[in-house]
């Protein structure tokens, strides 16, 4: 894709913790995925998320501070200066302080805006998606396989919960995409 824009793929782009905590808000999700293939102004994105133009445009303008949107156009329309952004990517590794780069192994998390019937049929589709890889016999000899911990966690964000991670530099959001973690003792596992 032109830009320098990786959007196009999965791979991820290496974030810092800094970054990692711009991406702790669902809305901000949704503008990088808005932005991912087509350039647009905030005026275009708030149109397209049913926003305000002024929410879009704080949240695009952090995005943009943080180096996670680019600035890749401009233009000047009856006088006034549109400007048309683009997200660098939508699938991000975070690095963690003294870890070197490896985006072979990122950790998968995501923040979603859904209904609870959306809430209700994503759980469906991760049980789904769990027994199937649970039902493959390995074909590989044993000393080419490794047992991984696969554990999946679908939580309600309180309001204002998403705003205080990001105060408080907290972020909750180092990867778009999926959610690989342990879940804890009495937790609900598949």
């Amino acid at each position: 894709m032109s830009n320098g824009s990786n959007s196009g793929s999965n791979k991820a782009v290496p974030i810092s913790i800094e970054q990692q905590k711009l991406l702790a808000s669902a809305i901000r999700i949704q503008i990088l995925h808005a932005i991912a293939e087509v350039p647009r102004t905030a005026k275009q994105v708030a149109d397209l998320l049913r926003q305000t133009p002024g929410n879009i445009h704080y949240h695009m303008q952090r995005l943009a501070d943080g180096g996670l949107i680019k600035l890749v156009e401009t233009r000047e329309v009856s006088g006034i200066v549109e400007k048309y952004y683009q997200s660098v990517g939508t699938v991000f590794h975070p690095q963690l302080v003294g870890e070197s780069p490896d985006p072979s192994d990122p950790p998968i998390k995501s923040q979603l805006m859904l209904t609870e019937q959306q809430i209700e049929q994503l759980k469906d589709e991760m049980v789904q998606l769990l027994l199937k890889w649970e039902r493959i016999i390995p074909q590989a000899p044993t000393d080419r396989l490794k047992e991984v911990s696969v554990g999946v966690m679908i939580r309600e964000v309180m309001k204002g919960e998403a705003e205080q991670g990001i105060q408080r530099g907290e972020g909750d959001h180092p990867d778009r995409g999926r959610e690989d973690t342990n879940p804890r003792e009495g937790e609900e596992h598949r």
